[in-house]
């Protein structure tokens, strides 16, 4: 009984998928210029915002000077041409003299394909940066609201995206920022957290001194005695590279040449995230230190 059950539920579900391509093949037929507009989908999965798949591109300011994004029309045919709206939403900041754009994406008349095959044309909504410099990051969204053909809609559910989310990235680096570090050691647990004091150097871009690059109670932390606390802080200059890759410089005593001997990392201009690693010659035991940086 069980297994007749689970064959009459493959069935009636081939019934309904047959039906559905049916309609859906009758529909192209009778209209072969009906379906609909969407962006295209990107290779990468989506998260949902607002009830809807939005990919989220970050471009880093300077890297490029105008955005694409492809705009998908899906119908058998487009014989009369087709206009598509869209409109600019500030997320984060004001887009206004960052971007410039239209508001209209065209589709020329064309044949896209068989009058029952569902086919595809792409035109892209360009986006120029024309901002001259950026301060901070600019986020907004890019949403395709209507067409200039009522058998043509835009989207049809959350798996066919309407809209694109946009990130501008200011390469700007903070100078008040969070640190957490660890000992790369089997079994460490992270050190207490530490605000370290920034002190951009003068005449070096994107260059800082810091009075600790692994926190003032790192020491504390990995032999157990308070009154190690304050010492051997680990002072550095941090330099953010124009590759956005980080180099640390330790900076040592006369007595001490080799304790502080600096490390390499990386800086995400559009999360302000700064990770490095550190080699060290305080303790015997050659071990490194990760530490993390979140700006405040």
């Amino acid at each position: 009984m069980k297994n007749l059950k689970y064959i009459l539920l493959f069935v009636a579900a081939s019934l309904f998928v047959a039906c559905s391509n049916d309609d859906e093949a009758a529909r192209f037929a009778d209209d072969s210029q009906s379906g609909w507009v969407q962006f295209k989908q990107p290779s990468t999965p989506t998260p949902i915002i607002e009830g809807r798949p939005i990919a989220p591109l970050e471009i880093i300011f300077g890297s490029t000077t105008q955005i694409k994004l492809p705009v998908v029309l899906r119908a058998p045919e487009n014989t009369d041409g087709l206009e598509v709206t869209y409109t600019i939403t500030d997320v984060v900041g004001s887009s206004a003299g960052v971007i410039s754009t239209g508001s209209v994406v065209v589709f020329p008349k064309a044949v896209a394909g068989g009058t029952t095959q569902l086919n595809q044309l792409t035109q892209d909504i360009v986006i120029d940066i024309v901002a001259p410099t950026l301060s901070s990051g600019v986020e907004f969204d890019v949403t395709l609201t209507a067409t200039s053909r009522s058998n043509v809609k835009v989207g049809i559910d959350e798996e066919y995206p309407v809209k694109r989310r946009i990130k501008i990235c200011s390469t700007n680096v903070p100078t008040s920022y969070t640190g957490v570090s660890i000992a790369n050691l089997a079994g460490a647990t992270p050190a207490p957290s530490f605000v370290p004091v920034i002190t951009p150097v003068v005449g070096v871009e994107n260059s800082f001194n810091f009075n600790t690059c692994w926190g003032v109670d790192f020491i504390v932390h990995m032999t157990g005695n308070p009154a190690t606390s304050g010492i051997r802080n680990y002072p550095g200059i941090v330099t953010i590279n124009p590759n956005f890759t980080v180099t640390v410089v330790g900076i040592n005593t006369p007595t001490a040449p080799n304790r502080y001997p600096g490390g390499s990392g990386t800086f995400n201009p559009c999360t302000k995230q700064i990770n490095y690693v550190l080699n060290q010659g305080v303790f015997t035991n050659p071990f490194t230190v990760s530490v993390a940086l979140t700006a405040n």
